[in-house]
């Protein structure tokens, strides 16, 4: 089984993504890609992306700022203070046959990620790419409510991670 090509549409949002990283676009539809490979590799038969889609298939990535997320996790999540990222999923079983499949979308929050990846002392960039393929493996079903799903989501965010030849998130004391 050939894996479908994911088009990744990054959307910026806040100027500051680009003043990190004038590379923001082509890295996140890379770390998109990689989420989308790894991700899908462990999908289980009932999941409605498990065989090949009949049609292409998106994902839209919104680079955007603290104050946007916090309203979306307010209005969507009823947590008042803002995050990292957030996963919106698109109607999986809705497109008719042929048509392009949104898996959905996923925003981060730029002064949030800011923070981490400066707290966790990694790079803007590779704390990003960590949390677009997070972001998108929610969207393929992934979840870390229990210690084996987050074990599971874990993995693959590390396999990820390591065919872009990031080093593991998880990783302590770098």
């Amino acid at each position: 089984m050939t894996t479908p090509i994911l088009k990744a549409a990054v959307h910026i949002e806040h100027d500051g993504w680009r003043a990190k990283n004038r590379d923001v676009v082509s890295t996140c539809q890379k770390a998109a890609s990689s989420a989308w490979i790894s991700g899908r590799k462990a999908l289980r038969g009932d999941h409605p992306l498990f065989g090949v889609p009949d049609g292409p298939v998106e994902v839209s990535v919104v680079l955007s700022s603290d104050s946007v997320v916090h309203r979306l996790n307010l209005d969507h999540r009823g947590k008042d203070r803002p995050t990292n990222v957030l996963s919106f999923p698109g109607d999986l079983n809705g497109p008719a046959p042929g048509a392009e499949i949104l898996i959905g979308d996923v925003i981060l929050g730029l002064e949030t990620i800011e923070h981490e990846a400066a707290e966790s002392n990694k790079t803007l960039t590779d704390h990003m790419c960590h949390l677009v393929i997070h972001g998108v493996l929610h969207l393929l079903g992934y979840d870390h409510a229990s210690e084996n799903d987050a074990k599971e989501m874990e993995r693959v965010e590390v396999d990820s991670m390591a065919s872009l030849g990031l080093q593991d998130p998880y990783e302590t004391g770098s």
